[in-house]
Order: structure tokens, then C-alpha cells, then sequence
């Protein structure tokens, strides 16, 4: 066997095998690592919510690969590092060309509302029923409401005001307004109307 069809065999068993074990879909976790280097650059004032410009696990991906690129400079004859960018560029092509079959349709839909992170300001639709909140009993799936805050925490960052109260709601500090704001989780949210950027 060649080193190139050597290489394609270990990065294709490792991607399909131990690290699809430790880590889940390539979709999945490459989403979650776009979303914390997005808060992180988004802390640091490198990027900006108002663009709607951020990272997506395509991005990761990509990116992985020029860090691997990076230590070849120093080494180039580090084997794993080849295997490495044959991997990460496997777990692109599944995440930007998937095939059928190859995804659920929910994990589909994420991927595509990936490429755009919500903002504040945009109208948003529930997909989830309760809307992925942290409590139970919150809007149903289609409700609409408009996102007015965004906090970085993991569960359930985007305020989002239905205007509409249910029981359990969030006031959101306004006072008098009923329960009609409820923190939701970005898959549990479709957009339905881009706000003013």
C-alpha cells in the first residue's frame, strides 16, 4: 500500500471510528466549537453580532486543518499531522456535502441555520416545543417573537420577547410586562425576519 492510500485509511478509520465515539457528529461538534470561538472573538471585539459574520463548523474545520499546516512547517515528517488534515477535511466535505441518507433532516436544518447565528433584533419561530427553554411550559412550536437580548451562556442564551405571556415567562426586568420573554436555545429558533443591521 502507498503512503497516500495509507494516510486516506487511518484519518477515514479515526474520523468513523474513535473520534466519532468521543466526540459525536463532525456537525455537531464543530458547531459547538464555532459557537465558543464565536463568543470568544465576539468577546474580544473581533467580530461583531451586528454583521452576522461568524464562524461556521465548516470554518472549524477548515481551520483545524491550517493549525496542523502550521506544525508541518516545523515538522514537516510528522506523519499524524497529514493524517490529521485528511480527517479534518473529511469531516468538511460531510459537513458542507452531505449526502442522502447521511443526515437527519433536523441536523440538516441546523447546519444551514449555522451559516447565519441570530442577532438581536431578528423575529424568530419556535421549532422546539417549549422553545428549548429552561423551563417546561413555554411557547409552542411556531410562536414568534422578537430576540431582545443575547447572553453567551451554553443553555439557553436568546431573550426572546413572544409577546404573548404563558405561565413560567420572564419578565425580563421590565416592569409590568408579564411573563411574555423566555431565554430559548439556538436550535429550538428558526429565523423568520433578519432585524435592521
Amino acid at each position: 500500500m502507498d503512503i497516500k492510500q495509507s494516510v486516506a485509511d487511518e484519518a477515514l478509520k479515526i474520523v468513523n471510528g474513535a473520534r466519532r465515539a468521543a466526540y459525536g457528529r463532525p456537525e455537531r461538534n464543530f458547531e459547538r466549537v464555532a459557537r465558543l470561538w464565536n463568543a470568544h472573538l465576539q468577546n474580544r471585539a473581533i467580530i461583531d453580532r451586528v454583521t452576522g459574520k461568524f464562524i461556521t463548523a465548516a470554518d472549524v474545520a477548515a481551520m483545524c486543518r491550517l493549525i496542523k499546516e502550521a506544525r508541518l512547517a516545523e515538522t514537516p515528517d510528522h506523519r499524524d499531522s497529514y493524517v490529521d488534515i485528511v480527517g479534518y477535511a473529511l469531516c468538511q466535505a460531510e459537513i458542507a456535502l452531505p449526502g442522502p441518507g447521511d443526515l437527519s433532516k433536523d441536523i440538516a436544518r441546523e447546519c444551514a441555520a449555522a451559516k447565519r447565528e441570530i442577532a438581536v433584533g431578528d423575529r424568530v419561530r419556535t421549532t422546539k416545543p417549549d422553545g428549548g427553554c429552561t423551563m417546561e411550559d413555554g411557547p409552542p412550536v411556531g410562536a414568534e417573537g422578537e430576540v431582545v437580548q443575547f447572553e453567551g451562556r451554553e443553555r439557553a442564551p436568546y431573550l426572546v420577547d413572544f409577546k404573548t405571556p404563558w405561565p413560567g415567562g420572564h419578565s425580563g426586568g421590565r416592569p409590568g410586562a408579564g411573563r411574555s420573554r423566555w431565554y430559548c436555545t439556538r436550535d429550538a429558533l428558526e429565523i423568520v425576519k433578519e432585524g435592521a443591521q
